[in-house]
């Protein structure tokens, strides 16, 4: 908790960055220093966000009945930063599309792996959502020490990554 400047306490979450990226200009087909193979695997990498992304909150939601004011306030930031990775992501893949990658298939492959998961116990889906939200933190960890991951990047792009990387950092505790 925080003191306000009334000085009563008050529930502490974490920052809502609500950024948009790659509005106003299109990255080239190859934005990653212009290395196909490494633009392929991020923009595969985005392909998983958006329905990845909705899963995880879902699972969230499924166990906020109960929480304290402070973890509910910790799981609505949590769900906004989610929610506005996905809407990014959806950007940045309606681009991969438009420069030839079949997003398209790898947004059926994670619906098809997702939709074996249905009929489990809710409790299932929050420990792979902490499992894959730990993942995530530790590759956002490594895109962020290593400059190296994002050297030659167009810059909207690789803008985006980082305050993507740098959210999953701040709620994998949540």
């Amino acid at each position: 908790d925080t003191e306000t400047s009334d000085g009563k306490s008050a529930t502490a979450g974490f920052p809502i960055r609500d950024r948009r990226f790659l509005r106003s200009s299109k990255p080239p087909r190859w934005w990653l220093n212009g290395d196909p193979i490494a633009t392929a695997w991020f923009n595969a990498l985005s392909g998983t966000f958006p329905r990845g992304e909705a899963f995880f909150v879902e699972a969230v939601k499924a166990h906020r009945e109960g929480a304290s004011p402070q973890l509910a306030e910790l799981i609505r930031c949590f769900i906004v930063q989610e929610v506005n990775h996905s809407r990014e992501h959806v950007a940045l893949n309606r681009i991969a599309t438009e420069a030839g990658y079949d997003m398209a298939k790898i947004d059926r492959h994670v619906e098809e792996m997702l939709g074996q998961l249905k009929g489990r116990p809710a409790i299932l889906d929050l420990a792979a959502t902490m499992a894959l939200e730990h993942y995530t933190a530790m590759m956002a960890h490594e895109f962020l020490a290593n400059p190296a991951h994002f050297a030659g990047a167009e810059q909207e792009a690789a803008n985006m990554w980082r305050w993507h990387a740098m959210e999953e950092i701040e709620h994998k505790g949540v």
